[in-house]
């Protein structure tokens, strides 16, 4: 059994990595890529369960890292996976040029052998599925509990410049096989097509939109 336990996010030692390997090494007999084919060596990840969010320190107390969107997420994400060893396990979702050819992408999915059960894909799955976005809680409790506050008006720019701006230059382009946002438009008219829906407060029922979300994308709600 301790050669296929599930594979953690809290978890990536050196038994981990030689488990991981071996389990990915016979999943890909069994999935096919876009195309057909059988994914080869390195084109096949898993994805492991999200981290609990309780990091031990080395003295032996814990924290609790509290990351709201467009709050140095991406900067606090890489030093907390590899706070456990795991850069190599999850995609720099910053190297936009790293994306493989659709036709070699693998469909999320679960593969089943000898009786341990994972998710797996490619590419490599975001560093957001390490541990998402989350409010300010006080539960469980932990010795020290850190969160990153940015000034609201540099935080919402810098939001409207990468997933508006930034994103819809890049796909126009063909970098980039999605956009948050298909029409870029002016920041004024950005700022109203928010306030449209503001008063709903979707943030409180978590009501989140991939496309054309403005209100309902989670990138501008309040750092609660």
């Amino acid at each position: 059994m301790g050669l296929w336990r599930p594979s953690r996010a809290e978890r990536y030692t050196l038994w981990d990595r030689r488990s991981d390997a071996l389990f990915l090494r016979l999943a890909r007999r069994r999935v096919r890529t876009a195309s057909g084919k059988k994914p080869k060596p390195g084109e096949l990840y898993l994805v492991p369960q999200q981290h609990s969010g309780m990091f031990p320190a080395r003295d032996g107390r814990t924290y609790r890292c509290f990351l709201p969107l467009k709050n140095a997420y991406t900067s606090s994400l890489e030093m907390l996976v590899s706070a456990v060893g795991g850069r190599d396990r999850y995609f720099n979702y910053q190297g936009l040029d790293e994306f493989p050819p659709p036709h070699r992408d693998v469909q999320l999915q679960t593969v089943t052998i000898l009786g341990r059960t994972e998710w797996v894909q490619h590419p490599a799955p975001g560093a957001y599925t390490f541990l998402p976005d989350q409010r300010f809680q006080p539960r469980p409790r932990a010795h020290t509990r850190i969160a990153v506050v940015r000034e609201p008006v540099e935080r919402f720019v810098s939001f409207y410049r990468s997933h508006v701006l930034f994103y819809h230059k890049l796909w126009k382009a063909k970098k980039r096989d999605w956009t948050p946002y298909k029409k870029c438009i002016s920041l004024p008219e950005f700022l109203h097509q928010i306030e449209k829906d503001w008063h709903r407060k979707p943030w409180i029922r978590h009501e989140h939109k991939e496309e054309e979300g403005y209100a309902f994308d989670k990138h501008c709600w309040p750092q609660t």
